[in-house]
């Protein structure tokens, strides 16, 4: 029998018990509830769209109506816009978020890549996981894409946010314009950091003698997939990043083998420092005026037969040879005065805008052939971008018109 003591610690503990359990049930509920507003939210904000409400109370969109009327930020109000959209056409998502068995951080991940088509497929595969885990299952994908589909490197986007006192955002827009003339082009945010990741880890005192890639990329031999150590994580790159290390690179050999293999730079050090001089240690491309960051690539690839002949190999930026094994820049010939370079123009929907055959035709009423006028746009449209200005697309044409200097 026990006594009094014991009695009053076993009703304590039962005390306690029942408050946690109240706290969970609460917190819970508040998280079903705020489900349901989500859901509803949604289905209203595609109804203020189709309404075109913002106008009514003198805004100028739905968005600007988001901010000032329910409180949310520029970024959120477009993410909760996005999500909406895309509810309108996922209604077995949409009935599970409004169920409260769907949070809205798990529905702004597969609302990316869900369609009609494949929503039940994504559930399926996002039963029980937690948000980490479907970030990860939907990484790689596309809208359209079913969950067993190959990922895309270039899709995984990784987000990073910086808070830079003044006079350090100072120096990096400075950096950033820097670089962009000296590339010759506006760059993307992407571009920006690579070079300055590439600069800040390149040798002192002069490294043409070096490959371009000391970074270690690992290559299977079965799948062709290739991954970069980043920092102690193994991140997947795509084929064209694997092509342009194979272009420019130091080979370990295999990380497994008993013995390590001799370390074998895919260009010797004399025959790199000969290309370095010849080209005048500066991208090749017409119009270019890059001199860091250069990376020597094979003419005609060492896969269909390229040698590392000094006609075969050339210097191109790390922009342009991206560019290159993309497949919007195409280069034939021998090096260094018969090179041609052509560049193939991205698809985009739609008619050509009336930009590029204007800015054609401004270009061969300054005397300059049909050809080369084409030639041009093309190449100065992977500078400034399909939907590029007039004056902006001419000016950057007429650079790549200019002849090469002699000297």
């Amino acid at each position: 029998m026990l006594d009094d003591g014991s009695a009053a610690i076993d009703q304590s503990d039962v005390a306690m018990e029942n408050e946690w359990q109240h706290v969970h049930a609460k917190l819970r509920g508040i998280a079903k509830t705020r489900c349901e507003l989500d859901a509803r939210e949604a289905t209203y904000l595609v109804d203020a769209e189709q309404l075109r409400l913002w106008r009514h109370f003198g805004y100028s969109t739905l968005l600007e109506y988001m901010e000032r009327e329910l409180g949310y930020s520029p970024r959120e109000a477009n993410e909760r816009l996005r999500i909406a959209r895309r509810l309108e056409h996922l209604p077995e998502m949409h009935a599970r978020l409004a169920q409260g068995t769907l949070r809205l951080s798990a529905v702004r991940e597969l609302a990316r890549v869900a369609t009609p088509e494949t929503e039940g497929a994504w559930l399926e595969r996002a039963e029980g996981k937690n948000l980490r885990q479907i970030e990860e299952l939907v990484a790689g994908h596309k809208a359209g894409d079913h969950p067993d589909d190959p990922t895309d490197p270039d899709l995984r986007v990784r987000p990073l946010t910086f808070e830079l006192p003044p006079r350090v955002y100072a120096l990096f827009r400075q950096v950033r314009s820097a670089l962009a003339d000296e590339r010759g082009t506006a760059m993307t945010d992407a571009e920006v950091f690579e070079e300055m990741c590439r600069r800040a880890l390149a040798p002192s005192g002069g490294g043409e003698t070096r490959p371009a890639y000391q970074i270690a990329i690992t290559t299977c031999d079965q799948c062709k997939r290739g991954w970069q150590n980043g920092a102690g994580r193994e991140i997947e790159v795509d084929a064209a990043t694997i092509e342009c290390a194979k272009c420019d690179a130091e080979h370990l050999g295999r990380l497994d083998a008993e013995t390590p293999a001799r370390v074998k730079p895919t260009i010797s050090p004399r025959r790199r420092r000969q290309v370095f001089a010849r080209d005048h240690a500066r991208c090749t491309v017409p119009g270019c005026r890059a001199s860091r960051n250069l990376h020597i690539h094979h003419i005609e690839f060492r896969s269909k037969g390229g040698t590392h002949k000094l006609t075969n190999l050339t210097l191109l930026c790390s922009g342009h040879h991206q560019l290159m094994h993309d497949g919007i820049l195409v280069i034939s010939g021998t090096a260094p005065d018969k090179l041609r370079f052509d560049f193939r123009r991205r698809s985009v929907d739609g008619p050509e805008p009336a930009a590029h055959a204007e800015a054609r035709a401004a270009l061969v009423g300054l005397g300059f052939r049909a050809k080369t006028a084409r030639e041009a746009v093309e190449m100065a449209l992977t500078h400034v971008g399909h939907d590029a200005a007039l004056e902006a697309l001419i000016r950057e044409a007429l650079v790549a018109c200019r002849p090469p200097c002699p000297g």
